[in-house]
C-alpha cells in the first residue's frame, strides 16, 4: 500500500510540523489513535534503547535517519496507527535511549534486531521494519541478526556496495574531538559537511 501525504497534521500543540502560514487543519486527515507507550530493551551491549508503541495492527517498528529520533515519524502517524502498531524507536545516543563511550555500527544493529525481538515476542508475531536514510542501513544490519522480520523496506539508505567507502578519513575523529573541546562547533560542522 502506498500513502501520498498532501498535507501535514497538527502536533499536539497546535502547531503544524512544516514551515510557512498556518493555515486550518483539514478535518478529513486521519487522528492519533492513542498516545504513544514508551518501552526500553536492553541491547547486546547493555544499551537501554527506547522506542514508543502507538496504533492498533501488525507490528511495525520505524528506524530514522541520522539527525533524528521518533519524533521525526509524527507527520505520518496518523496514517500508520490505523493499519498497523507502529513501535518508532530511538537509535543509539539519541531521544531517550542510551549511549555507549565507543560507537560502533555493529551496536545499531544490535539495536534494531533488539527492539525487532522484543516487539515480536510481545505481538506473537514477525514484525515489520522500515527504515530511512541512515535508519535503513541499520535495519539492513538488525535484518541479518534476526529471524522475527516479516517485511524490510529500506528507503533512501541501503548497504553500500563498497564498504569501505564509509570509513571516516584518518585522523577525523581526534580532530573533531579537539575542535569540540575548544567549543568551535561551527569547524566541526563545516569539516563534515564539506
Amino acid at each position: 500500500m502506498l500513502w501520498i501525504l498532501n498535507r501535514v497534521p497538527k502536533s499536539a500543540s497546535g502547531n503544524f510540523f512544516c514551515e510557512g502560514p498556518r493555515r486550518q487543519r483539514d478535518r478529513t486527515h486521519p487522528v492519533a489513535l492513542s498516545e504513544s507507550i514508551l518501552t526500553r530493551v536492553v541491547s547486546r551491549d547493555g544499551t537501554e534503547i527506547a522506542y514508543w508503541a502507538s496504533g492498533d495492527g501488525p507490528p511495525l517498528v520505524l528506524v530514522h535517519g541520522a539527525p533524528a529520533d521518533h519524533t521525526r515519524w509524527r507527520p505520518i502517524l496518523p496514517y500508520l496507527e490505523s493499519h498497523a502498531t507502529v513501535h518508532a524507536m530511538d537509535r543509539r545516543g539519541r531521544g531517550a535511549s542510551g549511549d555507549a563511550p565507543d560507537y560502533h555500527l555493529a551496536r545499531e544493529f544490535e539495536d534494531v534486531a533488539a527492539v525487532v525481538d522484543a516487539v515480536a515476542e510481545a505481538s506473537g508475531s514477525a514484525v515489520d521494519v522500515y527504515g530511512h536514510s541512515f535508519g535503513g542501513l541499520c535495519a539492513f544490519g538488525g535484518a541479518t541478526l534476526t529471524s522475527s522480520i516479516r517485511r524490510l523496506v529500506l528507503y533512501e539508505g541501503w548497504p553500500p556496495v563498497n564498504p569501505d567507502a564509509w570509513a571516516l578519513p584518518p585522523g577525523i575523529g581526534p580532530r573533531v574531538d579537539a575542535l569540540l573541546a575548544d567549543g568551535d562547533g561551527e569547524a566541526v560542522a563545516e569539516m563534515v559537511f564539506s
